[in-house]
């Protein structure tokens, strides 16, 4: 329902940054299900950009990182993933596709940053 609501959208994801219970953000964006919410799946920019704009004001300084998932061999579908990239990306959100790599991801950076305090 978020997905389809971007202001539930919002509101969950501030709700969750006030309540001092995280300290990072993954969103994991069904494609092939949002593909099909807008002919040709131009509504997967939309999600994009959200995400980039009003999502990332609403993680309140949060750091966020998006998880593509495409579970339907289409290329159809795949032919998003670069715009889908370029706009988050460009807005300095990392995206992975697959929640194990996000995941493998943020332990690395976790781990990086004990190292460092060690030092």
């Amino acid at each position: 329902i978020a997905f389809v609501q971007l202001h539930l959208l919002g509101e969950v994801l501030q709700l969750v940054a006030r309540s001092g219970e995280i300290d990072n953000f993954i969103i994991s964006v069904p494609f092939d299900w949002l593909f099909k919410r807008e002919p040709g799946g131009a509504y997967l920019k939309t999600i994009a950009s959200y995400l980039a704009g009003d999502g990332q004001k609403h993680v309140l300084g949060k750091p966020m990182m998006v998880v593509s998932r495409q579970y339907e061999s289409s290329e159809e579908i795949r032919k998003w993933i670069p715009v889908f990239k370029n706009i988050l990306m460009s807005a300095g959100i990392p995206v992975y596709e697959g929640l194990p790599r996000a995941v493998r991801a943020l332990a690395k950076t976790a781990k990086y940053y004990e190292y460092q305090l060690d030092k």
